[in-house]
C-alpha cells in the first residue's frame, strides 16, 4: 500500500509515526511545504526569544525517516487532488514547477491552517511581518535589529505570545486589538482583565476596540493610523488568527465547510482519503457539533488516530473539548471547555486567593467549562469530569480543592477528599 502524508506539521509526523507502529512495510511518502526538518510549533515563541536553538525546536532525530523507511520530500505543496485516479499534483515553492505529481492509495491531509491576513493598506511596507511559521521567525529575528517601538496586531493567543517575546527582547509593545479585551476567544472578562494587567506590570501597552486602518511610511513601517488615532512605530508583528488551509480542495470532491469534513475515523467524504489537525472539522464535544480546533495537542491526536485507521487499525476519534493554556510572566492561564458562551441557566464555582482563580462554569451538574489561572494543580481531574461529562452534584464545592482526586467510583473520590 502507498501512503502519501501532505503536511509534516503535528498531525503528519503523529500519522506516519502511528502506521509504522502498525505497520513496519507501508510506503509512505511525506510532502512538507518547508525546507527544514520538522519542528514543533509550541516552539516558536522560545526561539523568537532566544532561548532554544534550532536543533532543540527540530522534533526528531535526523535519522528518524531514513530509520523508518519514510520518504520526506521537501519545500513542496498540493495544488490540485484528483481523488477518482488518486492523484496529488504538487508545485516546487522555490522555483513554482507545478509538474511533479505523487500518486497514492490512500491520502492523508494534514496541511493545518493558514494566518488571517486582513485587508490593510500598507501591509506591503519593510519591516511588517505575519506571524506563521519557521521562516517567518527568522525574517522577524533579523527584523529586530533595526526595531525599537513594535505593534502586535492582535491580542489573542498568538499575539500575546509575541508581545512577551517582543518584550523579553527590549523593545517597547504595544498590542492593537479591535475587541474590548485581549484573550477573548479563551477566558472570560475577568481572567482576561488579569492577563492584561500583568502584562501592563511588564511594560506591554495596549489599546483595545479599535482598529488598523492603514500602515504608515513610504517603502518602512513608520507607524499606524488607528480609528481614532496615529501611533508611531518602526515594525509591526500581525497575529490576527488562523483559518485551515483548505482552498486547494474546495471545488474537489472532498466536502468542506469551515475546514474539512471528517467522521470519528478522521475520514472525508471520498473512500481513502482522511484530514487531521487544524484543516479538519472533527466533533465539538462543548457544542455538540462539528467544529475547529487549532492547537498543537488536537493536531496529534488526531493525526495519531488518522494514522492507526489508515494502517487498518479501527479507532474512533471521541471529539475535542477546547483546551488552551498560556503563560503570562511565567503565571499560567488555562481554559478547558465552554467559558466565554455560557448559557444564562449556567452556575459556577470560584475559589480565590491573592494569586491564583478557579473557576468551574456548571449546566445540570456537569462540568461545561474551567478556568484556572495561578495555580492550576489538580485541573487534570476537572478536565476528567469534563471529558465524561460525570455528574459532579456528589463534589459539591469540594472539587476546586487540591485535595480533591477524580475516581471513576465515587466512594473513593470522597474519600480521597477527606484524606
Amino acid at each position: 500500500m502507498n501512503v502519501l502524508v501532505l503536511g509534516a506539521g503535528g498531525a503528519g509526523i503523529s500519522a506516519v509515526q502511528a502506521i509504522r507502529n502498525v505497520n513496519k512495510k507501508i510506503s509512505i511518502n511525506l510532502v512538507s511545504t518547508e525546507n527544514c526538518m520538522p519542528y514543533s510549533l509550541c516552539g516558536l515563541p522560545d526561539f523568537l526569544s532566544g532561548k532554544i536553538s534550532m536543533n532543540v525546536l527540530s522534533r526528531l532525530n535526523s535519522d528518524f525517516f531514513t530509520k523508518n523507511n519514510i520518504n520526506l520530500i521537501f519545500g513542496k505543496e498540493a495544488i490540485k487532488v484528483d481523488p477518482l485516479k488518486k492523484i496529488v499534483y504538487l508545485k516546487n515553492n522555490s522555483t513554482n514547477d507545478a509538474n511533479e505529481i505523487l500518486e497514492f492509495d490512500k491520502l492523508l491531509i494534514a496541511i493545518g491552517s493558514k494566518p488571517v491576513v486582513p485587508s490593510i493598506p500598507g501591509l506591503n511596507k519593510k519591516q511588517v511581518y505575519i506571524v506563521s511559521n519557521l521562516e517567518s521567525c527568522k525574517n522577524i529575528i533579523k527584523g529586530l535589529r533595526k526595531a525599537t517601538k513594535i505593534a502586535v496586531i492582535g491580542g489573542g493567543f498568538i499575539g500575546i505570545e509575541c508581545a512577551q517575546v517582543l518584550k523579553q527582547r527590549g523593545k517597547e509593545v504595544i498590542v492593537i486589538e479591535n475587541l474590548n479585551r485581549i484573550l477573548a476567544n479563551i477566558f472570560d472578562e475577568e481572567i482576561s482583565s488579569i492577563g492584561q494587567e500583568m502584562l501592563e506590570g511588564l511594560g506591554i501597552n495596549f489599546i483595545l476596540s479599535n482598529q488598523v486602518k492603514e500602515i504608515i511610511g513610504n517603502n518602512v513601517v513608520e507607524g499606524l493610523e488607528l480609528t481614532d488615532r496615529k501611533i508611531d512605530c518602526d515594525m509591526v508583528l500581525l497575529a490576527v488568527g488562523v483559518r485551515p488551509n483548505i482552498d486547494v480542495f474546495r471545488d474537489s470532491m472532498i466536502r468542506t465547510n469551515q475546514g474539512i469534513i471528517v467522521n470519528e475515523f478522521m475520514e472525508t467524504s471520498v473512500k481513502d482519503i482522511f484530514a487531521a489537525g487544524d484543516v479538519a472539522e472533527s466533533f465539538d464535544c462543548v457544542y455538540g457539533e462539528p467544529g475547529l480546533k487549532a492547537t498543537w495537542s488536537n493536531a496529534v491526536e488526531q493525526g495519531h488516530i488518522a494514522g492507526l485507521n489508515i494502517a487498518g487499525k479501527r479507532c474512533r476519534y471521541p471529539g475535542f473539548h477546547s483546551y488552551n493554556i498560556i503563560h503570562i510572566h511565567d503565571v499560567p492561564f488555562l481554559s478547558m471547555g465552554n467559558v466565554t458562551n455560557l448559557p444564562q441557566n449556567c452556575s459556577k464555582l470560584v475559589l480565590k486567593s491573592i494569586e491564583s482563580t478557579r473557576k468551574v462554569f456548571i449546566q445540570n451538574d456537569r462540568i461545561l467549562g474551567i478556568e484556572f489561572h495561578g495555580d492550576i494543580s489538580n485541573s487534570g481531574h476537572l478536565f476528567s469530569l469534563l471529558n465524561k461529562g460525570s455528574d459532579i452534584k456528589v463534589y459539591n464545592e469540594t472539587i476546586l480543592s487540591n485535595y480533591f482526586q477524580y475516581s471513576r467510583n465515587e466512594n473513593v473520590a470522597i474519600k480521597n477528599m477527606m484524606k
